[in-house]
């Protein structure tokens, strides 16, 4: 795994971390969409880490393959940025369990 996409997951991870220690703090069920975010972001984890493994491990002298693989893992990442954007705002007053079971099965799909 890549040094960007390690540290994306562990601050993903920090977030959900402080949210379950900020209390006894009521949760609400996530909606449809919260779901489905979370569906997403096991998606995009698992689409940014074969876009960074195809950039390492893929070695060509052609530079316009080069770009390619570049703005590939760039998109990746910035799907990335933005589910965990809207995710992570929404942690503390989620029930993360749902989240968590949500994100586990996108990354197996």
């Amino acid at each position: 795994m890549s040094v960007p996409l390690l540290r994306s997951c562990l601050d993903w991870l920090c977030s959900m971390l402080t949210a379950v220690n900020m209390g006894a703090q009521t949760t609400t069920p996530p909606s449809d969409v919260d779901l489905t975010a979370a569906y997403c972001l096991g998606v995009v984890l698992r689409q940014t880490h074969a876009a960074d493994q195809m950039a390492a491990n893929f070695e060509t002298h052609d530079a316009s393959e080069q770009e390619l693989l570049r703005r590939h893992q760039r998109e990746s990442q910035e799907q990335l940025r933005r589910v965990q954007a809207y995710l992570v705002p929404k942690a503390t007053s989620l029930d993360l369990r749902a989240l968590s079971e949500a994100q586990v099965r996108g990354n197996s799909d």
